[in-house]
């Protein structure tokens, strides 16, 4: 077929340089075995028995011909005068086969395809085969598959066509990248898109979080989210880069512009307008001060939703508040809300379109309005703002449809993030706990609901865990999380602690997404634990053998403003803890109370920045004595320079913890090279910290430890590999050291 479309591509090429008047040639038609000069009659309007034909004919004869289904390829040559057009007659196909497929079985691609068995070879149909097969590769993240056809004789007049298929590497996006952010954090622009790059966790994998269909949908959330906080000058563009072995990087080039601030903001002199109550101005001048009047399409959005809300409570059911506004050069905006008056409309029906995967019901309980509602315009923007920001979907269109003045029906188009789930197998490698396999089965759009679960099973040199958590948002809240959880969980502390334990426990959290940066959670869990095998006969050990039921309560608030998750620069973390365990319900009843803080400042216009990093924690027993269990414990990745559960006080070689812990580290971080293309990076730290106050230790003095170190940070597609060599300065006697550690998925 390749053959044929160079060679009539040159055909077309050398005839039109021609003179195109009476200039014509003989006509010699070759490779007839089954088609008759009748069926070449009925093909084609040219008379081919005229003893000479116009060029114009001879182009169209062959266009004719090469359109037939009884002819499967023609070629042509100029020889002597003579048009010679050689007919490759059509077969039927016999059978079709896929061979190389291994990822996807025969009979996907047979019940997709065109093609089909006692029809004949058809060119259109075959090339559309090919990219189904292609397509469907890329599906699954194979995005350099190759498809080649071959026919092979059967018999005279029948062929087997075969698809020859190279699946080539499955691309893996292992990292995702944003250039030119200063406002908002990469972490926080990665939450907004649907594409996930590979976490420390997933050194191997059987699939794929390769889908480029889903990059442009990516660029469109990243514009409309800056551009509804003011940044309307914003441009986005993406680009893939190949790192190796079909390992990809996504890059997202952020150009974002000023962001534009509110100059001043007008109601319109109306009789209804001017009724609003002073409360909800006061309300809107608050938020707008607190936003240094910035444009931010959520807070005008929330005062227009509270305008339309008042209006409605008084059977204002013909008007609504809208908004305008001008922009001016010098980044500055005037605002202007305005009354729209309406003929009360009321919704007839809903129809929802384009869920293939999402329930309908899913849809129908996240929605403002119902049908026989009337018809608010505000709560149809408030529906599309809402859908928008689910995980599963990429876009949303509402579309109204007036039945008459009265009614209306209103159309609910959505594209669907189909590739919600995801199976991970994987390894980790930590100086605390050795070697370490994990497996992770998680879908965010479970069965349609929109509901996540998370299955995840780790095992390592201490820990064997199974966690099962399910998690849902009521229809109305789409920022608050509810999650339920269900582990089995076996420990071997025989090494630090001396006996081992076994765990399950229920839980139930809520987590609440106050605004971009703080996050809310608090919840209940009941544990059965149970200590055995016991080391020695110490109470140290002895107190914690035997079946304990405890429940806790537990709350943390979490600030979070890094530009990234694994390896931050700039920024700062806090987060609070509080667990709670009441002794009227608990066997083991204790409190814990633990903060940490981390502060990251980028040096300006440098590649290197300086970081603070403190931790504290407190925790006491409200029945008798804190279990070495529920206690903290230092050393290993969180004080290096000594061993894991080295620093403390100990007993006959058990280590006992303490009751309060703080740490405190100041460094500096820079690539290795000073280059901010390089991916080694560096780390020059100084740790000082002390455990201290076990209700089992004789001795509960303050003691102060410290070391200083170094150590490179290698980001790799699985996470940082972090390398650090650290040197105890001020120790105590019974301290376990050990200088050089080392951890997957983790820097400092």
């Amino acid at each position: 077929m390749k053959k044929f479309r160079v060679k009539f591509l040159f055909s077309l090429i050398f005839l039109t340089f021609l003179n195109n008047s009476a200039f014509s040639q003989n006509l010699s038609i070759s490779g007839l075995d089954r088609i008759s000069k009748s069926d070449l009659i009925e093909i084609t309007s040219i008379d081919i028995e005229k003893n000479y034909l116009e060029l114009d004919e001879i182009n169209k004869l062959i266009k004719d011909l090469y359109s037939s289904d009884l002819i499967y390829d023609i070629e042509y040559e100029l020889i002597n005068d003579t048009h010679n057009i050689k007919i490759f007659e059509n077969k039927v196909i016999e059978k079709i086969f896929i061979n190389g497929n291994v990822r996807i079985k025969e009979d996907i691609f047979l019940e997709n395809i065109s093609s089909s068995r006692k029809l004949f070879l058809d060119k259109k149909n075959i090339s559309n085969d090919i990219k189904i097969i292609k397509d469907t590769y890329s599906s699954i993240g194979y995005k350099d598959a190759n498809v080649n056809v071959q026919i092979e004789k059967f018999s005279k007049d029948r062929v087997n066509l075969i698809f020859q298929v190279d699946e080539g590497k499955i691309s893996e996006l292992i990292n995702i990248d944003f250039k030119g952010n200063a406002n908002f954090s990469d972490k926080f622009l990665s939450s907004l898109i649907t594409s996930k790059s590979y976490k420390f966790y997933n050194i191997f994998s059987s699939g794929s979080n390769f889908e480029d269909s889903i990059f442009n949908f990516d660029k469109d959330k990243l514009l409309n989210f800056y551009r509804m906080k003011g940044f309307f000058d914003i441009d986005i563009s993406y680009i893939l880069s190949e790192q190796f072995q079909s390992k990809y990087i996504l890059t997202f080039y952020v150009n974002e512009g000023k962001r534009y601030k509110i100059k001043n903001y007008y109601y319109e002199n109306d009789e209804i307008v001017q009724s609003i109550p002073d409360y909800l101005e006061r309300s809107f001048q608050k938020e707008l001060t607190k936003n240094d009047y910035y444009f931010d399409n959520e807070v005008i959005f929330d005062h227009l939703e509270s305008l339309n809300e008042f209006l409605f409570d008084r059977r204002l059911v013909t008007n609504s508040l809208n908004y305008k506004y001008d922009i001016y050069q010098n980044n500055e905006i005037d605002l202007f809300f305005y009354k729209e008056n309406f003929a009360p409309k009321y919704i007839n029906k809903i129809e929802i379109t384009g869920n293939t995967i999402t329930k309908e019901n899913t849809i129908r309980n996240k929605l403002d309005f119902e049908p026989g509602d009337l018809f608010i315009p505000s709560s149809i923007l408030s529906t599309k703002n809402k859908l928008s920001q689910l995980k599963y979907i990429n876009s949303v269109d509402i579309l109204e449809n007036d039945l008459s003045e009265q009614k209306t029906d209103i159309e609910i188009k959505l594209d669907e993030n189909k590739k919600t789930g995801t199976f991970l197998f994987g390894g980790s490698v930590s100086g605390d706990v050795g070697l370490g396999i994990g497996i992770s089965l998680k879908d965010y759009n479970l069965l349609g609901t929109g509901n996540e679960i998370d299955t995840t099973f780790n095992i390592n040199s201490e820990q064997a865990l199974f966690k099962l958590n399910y998690s849902t948002s009521p229809s109305k809240y789409p920022s608050i999380t509810n999650t339920y959880s269900l582990y089995n969980e076996e420990n071997d502390l025989t090494p630090s602690f001396g006996y081992k334990t076994k765990k399950y426990g229920l839980g139930y959290f809520a987590n609440f997404d106050f605004n971009e940066e703080i996050t809310i959670s608090s919840g209940l869990r009941y544990e059965n634990t149970e200590g055995y095998s016991a080391k020695n006969n110490n109470a140290y050990i002895t107190d914690s053998i035997g079946q304990f039921q405890n429940y806790s309560f537990q709350f943390s608030i979490t600030q979070n403003s890094t530009n990234n998750f694994l390896y931050p620069s700039d920024g700062s973390y806090n987060r609070f803890y509080i667990q709670y365990s009441p002794k009227e319900i608990s066997d083991d009843s204790f409190y814990k109370i633990v903060y940490n803080n981390d502060f990251y400042l980028k040096r300006k216009n440098k590649n290197s920045f300086f970081f603070f990093d403190n931790n504290i924690g407190i925790a006491k027993s409200l029945n008798g004595k804190l279990k070495t269990i529920n206690s903290f414990s230092l050393g290993g990745l969180n004080f290096k320079g000594f061993d894991y559960r080295g620093i403390g006080p100990f007993s006959d070689n058990i280590y006992l913890g303490g009751n309060n812990y703080f740490t405190s580290t100041f460094g500096y971080g820079s690539s290795f090279l000073f280059d901010e293309k390089d991916n080694i990076n560096l780390k020059l730290f100084y740790t000082t910290g002390s455990i201290w106050d076990s209700d089992y230790a004789t001795d509960n003095d303050i003691k102060i430890r410290s070391s200083t170190g170094i150590s490179f940070d290698v980001l790799t597609a699985i996470g940082p590999l972090s390398f650090s060599y650290a040197v105890p300065i001020d120790t105590e006697l019974n301290d376990k050291k050990r200088s050089f550690n080392f951890s997957i998925g983790s820097s400092f």
